[in-house]
């Protein structure tokens, strides 16, 4: 019953071409700035372990991204706050940021990344398990290189996608 539920929730998600872009634009940048397998080297080597807080799942069999612990909506939050500019509209982010989100096996890591880049001051801890992908923020003191300008200056298409054409509204005559 609730499998049911969750999957008439995320049927309903549409991904325009506008969001596909998004996408595109977070994996090519959280690509550059992975450091998932030092991030597990570190967690793996210290003693005492740090607190781990769990946002997510990929479930790869049903394609879906379930939302753990409401950091769905303090990354909602999160974005109105401080990087709507960034951003130009939160329509991508509210859609990605619904409790239960359908992506493509492809796109499996746009969330993981985007929480990556809008969180210097922690890193994203991916644990497999079977086969689901979990991911964590775990604060490890890691030095956080991303470069966010160039981010920002990527995201300026993104931006201007949603504009539509100025028409003129005055009628124009044709002089003769």
């Amino acid at each position: 019953m609730k499998n049911q539920r969750n999957n008439r929730m995320v049927a309903s998600t549409k991904w325009t071409n506008k969001d596909k872009m998004l996408f595109h634009i977070i994996e090519k940048y959280g690509r550059q700035n992975e450091n998932s397998k030092k991030v597990v080297e570190t967690f793996r080597k210290r003693k005492t372990k740090p607190d781990v807080a769990l946002f997510g799942v990929y479930d790869k069999p049903s394609e879906t991204f379930y939302w753990t612990n409401g950091m769905n909506e303090i990354t909602l939050d999160m974005v109105r706050q401080h990087y709507l500019q960034v951003f130009g509209s939160d329509e991508t982010i509210v859609k990605l940021c619904k409790p239960v989100v359908r992506l493509e096996h492809k796109y499996h890591c746009v969330i993981p990344y985007l929480m990556d880049i809008l969180n210097a001051a922690f890193s994203v801890l991916p644990v497999k398990r079977g086969e689901q992908m979990m991911f964590g923020l775990v604060k490890l003191g890691l030095h956080d290189d991303f470069d966010f300008n160039a981010f920002d200056g990527a995201m300026g298409a993104y931006r201007l996608s949603h504009l539509r054409p100025h028409r003129k509204t005055q009628k124009r005559t044709r002089r003769d």
